[in-house]
């Protein structure tokens, strides 16, 4: 039986946050400049941090069946933009294996539910990450 496996590279984590991080506070003003920072004082959480983001990619991502029949694997690399209501925006493939696989990575992350926004110097910040999203087939 074939299985999926998503997995989260360990250099993404640290992108994730922690659950140790100081988080944003909601009373924190909203910086309106619209640009995207990739470094922050707090990075945005998904709820659940890493182990929460994990689970929601396993529970979500849809192995297609065209690739499974191809014998496709590989790491598809998706950034996105946690922006400051925590939605998440400008989602698209830096790296693909196949566009059968981009494709789904591309829109299961697009999905995702709200996080936590970034804040930095005491502002909340629009937020660019960089996911992989690994398909292994077993």
């Amino acid at each position: 039986m074939t299985t999926l496996l998503a997995a989260l590279l360990l250099a993404a984590c640290n992108q994730l946050g922690s659950n140790e991080q100081d988080t944003p506070q909601p009373d924190l003003p909203i910086d309106n400049s619209g640009i995207v920072f990739q470094k922050a004082d707090n990075p945005p959480v998904f709820e659940g941090g890493v182990e929460g983001y994990y689970a929601y990619i396993q529970q979500n991502l849809q192995y297609p069946q065209e690739a499974k029949e191809k014998g496709l694997e590989g790491r598809v690399y998706v950034a996105l933009v946690v922006n400051t209501d925590g939605s998440v925006s400008d989602v698209e493939v830096l790296k693909g294996v196949d566009p059968l696989l981009d494709n789904e990575a591309k829109r299961v992350v697009a999905e995702s539910p709200r996080w936590q926004p970034a804040s930095h110097n005491g502002k909340i910040i629009r937020f660019k990450l960089v996911l992989p999203i690994v398909f292994k087939l077993q």
